[in-house]
């Protein structure tokens, strides 16, 4: 009788164990997800831009896309630059893409919000011009217009300024659905150092996605950690309250 309590006993302290180890690998695995995610994700596709860089009135001139392995740049510490709602946050961003001018490469970073470019206001996208660095809101990304927002912010880093808005342009600040360019403006986007040329594929432009992230305040970490101690604690009173319970019960046995 005694023996078999005894087992009971070394039983319930297993589980209990078990419990608390599957608890806290939960929490880890809630926590750390939450403070590493971010609500932006990258939606880029190399088809929709290359019909725009390669329309009719481009000629035997038409230019390719090529999306490169995508990064991720994390927001400073005490900066979220998931929201960007100043300049200087842009500014800031821009900052930290993995390629620089030299490199010819497009920095397309993608973000939850943009209220700041050059003004306030409610963005979709914003773009160096001329440069090599574009950001765009992820949730607009995602939709049906996604290839006239990035192809818009691509015509900016290439050097091209809005139209009026009652024209039918790629360049039109209110994106109307249109993606047409004029001759000017593909001269002008061929003189861009940014289409590169190879004796194969003829011109091409490089795209890097990157997903901006963001790290978690000094705050958040300290309430982690109080909340793993408080985990650990309950989880080791009902252990020590259940294992107190049965070899009470061997006693009386």
């Amino acid at each position: 009788m005694t023996i078999l309590k005894s087992n009971a006993v070394t039983a319930t302290v297993a589980k209990a164990a078990a419990l608390g180890r599957m608890f806290l690998a939960l929490s880890i695995m809630l926590t750390f997800g939450g403070l590493a995610a971010s609500a932006a994700v990258i939606t880029i596709s190399a088809g929709p831009l290359d019909a725009i860089y390669s329309q009719a009135g481009f000629g035997t001139n038409s230019i390719s896309i090529f999306i490169l392995a995508s990064a991720t740049v994390k927001s400073p510490t005490g900066t979220d630059l998931r929201n960007l709602d100043s300049n200087a946050k842009i500014d800031t961003l821009f900052g930290l893409g993995p390629d620089n001018a030299a490199s010819r490469i497009v920095d397309a970073f993608f973000v939850d919000t943009i209220d700041s470019c050059g003004t306030a206001g409610d963005f979709v996208g914003c773009a160096s011009q001329p440069g090599h660095d574009l950001v765009v809101q992820s949730a607009f990304a995602q939709t049906d217009a996604k290839e006239f927002d990035l192809g818009h912010e691509l015509g900016h880093n290439l050097g091209l300024k809005h139209v009026d808005n009652a024209i039918p342009n790629l360049m039109n600040p209110n994106l109307n659905g249109s993606s047409l360019l004029d001759a000017a403006q593909i001269a002008t986007i061929l003189a861009s150092p940014l289409v590169q040329n190879d004796i194969d594929i003829g011109n091409f432009i490089d795209i890097r996605p990157i997903l901006v992230t963001t790290v978690p305040e000094l705050g958040t970490w300290a309430m982690m950690l109080i909340g793993f101690a408080l985990t650990g604690i309950v989880l080791r009173r009902r252990a020590v309250a259940a294992v107190t319970s049965l070899r009470n019960a061997d006693a009386k046995g």
